[in-house]
């Protein structure tokens, strides 16, 4: 084998040569590409600043029934889980003795009547005494009470519905002795309207006009499984001041619920609308982000690098969000491609117009 060799001079030339030849590669083989964005400037339109809640429906009255005598049921007046209408009688209580004590009272009342008349008269002839007839008439209030309390006791043998609303299953049954006050008989709801009871953040509250003074605005309410809001109401209630805890208000609202679709326990979702705004700056939802700072968007500058902007946000307005604060109608904001830049970073800029 014949062995070549070549002269040192030769040699280094070829290892400059190569060396030279490395450091002078294309920078664009080790640097990527600026990642591509598609930036708009904000739309600017007609917004109503709906505020869109979830909330529990509650009925608007409900009260748990109880004796007021006691005594054994005798008869049952409803249907379980049926409608019924104010003063329809629910239960009744035996009321033979109720009966028995009234005719008692008022026999006792009329006897003592008939004496403080009889003393009366005989004061005009000085045959009694001034005493004799004031302890007669005080026997005539006594009695005259006893037969009133004997009435009301009579009368509350019979257990009426306070108003028109759904009952619920009875939980006692004809032949079953009832102490005053001693057991719920059954439960009357109201339903139409209903209550709505929800919270409302304290940026949710402050883009609504009037702040806190939430009372009377009016509301339109929707089961989850419905895509329109067919029930309206009004707010009846906010709990003045925001809980330290949550951050938020308590809010209730009062909803007409014709044919008894919404039912009490059931989740709602609920719409307050503000005046419509003839020329509200609006983003898409996907453009903003949150993080423990606050809301906020990347906007490209001038010099096409990525930047930071914090904004104060409204409500959403069909897919977009109004944005009240922190931008400007010549800002280029990144709609698309959030997910492939950085803060400070330059950008590859497509820009486009929102719809």
């Amino acid at each position: 084998m014949r062995i070549m060799y070549y002269p040192f001079s030769l040699r280094a030339s070829l290892a400059i040569t190569l060396a030279l030849a490395g450091c002078h590669r294309s920078p664009s083989s080790n640097t990527s590409p600026p990642p591509p964005v598609t930036v708009a400037h904000p739309r600017i339109g007609a917004a109503v600043d709906d505020v869109a809640l979830t909330g529990t429906v509650a009925a608007s009255a409900s009260v748990d029934l109880v004796a007021k005598v006691s005594g054994t049921i005798v008869a049952k007046g409803f249907a379980d889980g049926s409608f019924v209408q104010r003063g329809q009688t629910l239960f009744r209580i035996d009321p033979a003795t109720y009966a028995a004590q009234l005719d008692a009272a008022r026999a006792k009342e009329a006897q003592a009547r008939a004496d403080y008349e009889r003393q009366s008269l005989l004061l005009t002839d000085d045959a009694t005494t001034r005493a004799n007839v004031d302890a007669a008439r005080s026997t005539l209030a006594q009695a005259s009470a006893s037969r009133r309390t004997s009435e009301i006791s009579l009368h509350d043998t019979v257990v009426r519905a306070p108003f028109s609303g759904w009952i619920g299953a009875g939980n006692v049954d004809v032949g079953a002795f009832v102490g005053a006050g001693s057991v719920k008989l059954a439960t009357v709801q109201r339903i139409d309207p209903v209550f709505v009871d929800f919270s409302m953040g304290e940026r949710q509250l402050l883009a609504l006009p009037g702040g806190w003074q939430t009372k009377g605005r009016p509301v339109a309410v929707g089961r989850v499984d419905q895509h329109d809001y067919p029930y309206q109401g009004k707010l009846d209630f906010s709990q003045k001041g925001i809980d330290a805890t949550t951050g938020t208000q308590t809010v209730r609202a009062v909803a007409a619920n014709g044919g008894s679709a919404l039912l009490p326990g059931m989740s709602a979702r609920v719409r307050i609308a503000a005046p419509a705004a003839a020329s509200a700056m609006l983003l898409p939802d996907t453009a903003i982000q949150s993080d423990p700072l606050g809301d906020y968007v990347l906007v490209v500058d001038a010099q096409r690098r990525v930047q930071r902007r914090d904004v104060t946000i409204g409500a959403a307005h069909g897919g977009q969000r109004v944005v009240t604060a922190g931008l400007s109608q010549r800002d280029w904001v990144v709609v698309d491609g959030l997910a492939n830049v950085r803060i400070g970073q330059p950008a590859e800029v497509h820009r486009t117009a929102l719809k």
